[in-house]
């Protein structure tokens, strides 16, 4: 039999002519009130064993949780530092990069300078060299327009033999007047 609270109030014991209570009924009812109250203590036990595993579990998992946490906000901490590092080393590759960069275009621009100013003294030299070729040329040509050897033979020497050496001395002169030409 259950007994509740309600029970207990509302019970009722039979009067003996002497105005007491049944002993026996008493003693029923104390001994259905102590097993309910046995029963009672050992499903709180229970209660009580089964809280303390779940409060066991809920600490065990909070610990988990603190550590995952610690761990999450660790490894957070190290990828900020590796991002920051990543960074830096990008800076400093770009930073390194865009000074060799530097270096290449002024020398490359060093170099165009410097082949401009030689193909400018080249022009130069190469009008100069022209410039003489033809004054040497032109010199050439007055001399073989005066033709010297002619006034300095006297008329009697039209010989064709004499014609001859003097072409010789014409053609050594010209073969002179081109070896200075190349020289040049």
């Amino acid at each position: 039999m259950r007994l509740n609270p309600d029970d207990i109030l509302t019970k009722t014991f039979t009067r003996k002519v002497l105005g007491g209570y049944s002993s026996s009924e008493v003693a029923d009812f104390l001994q259905s009130i102590a097993g309910e109250l046995e029963e009672k203590g050992k499903e709180r036990e229970e209660l009580f064993n089964k809280l303390s595993e779940r409060e066991a579990s809920i600490r065990e998992y909070r610990d988990r949780e603190e550590i995952l946490r610690n761990t999450i906000a660790s490894a957070q901490k190290m990828a900020d530092r590796i991002k920051q590092d990543a960074e830096k080393e990008a800076r400093f590759i770009l930073e390194d990069a865009k000074q060799k960069a530097d270096i290449i275009v002024q020398d490359a621009r060093d170099s165009l300078k410097t082949a401009y100013q030689d193909l400018s003294d080249l022009k130069r030299i190469h009008i100069q060299l022209k410039n003489t070729l033809k004054s040497v040329l032109q010199s050439h040509q007055d001399l073989l327009d005066q033709d010297p050897i002619h006034s300095l033979l006297p008329d009697s020497f039209q010989s064709k033999a004499d014609s001859s050496l003097i072409e010789k001395k014409v053609h050594e002169s010209l073969n002179k007047a081109a070896q200075s030409k190349e020289s040049l």
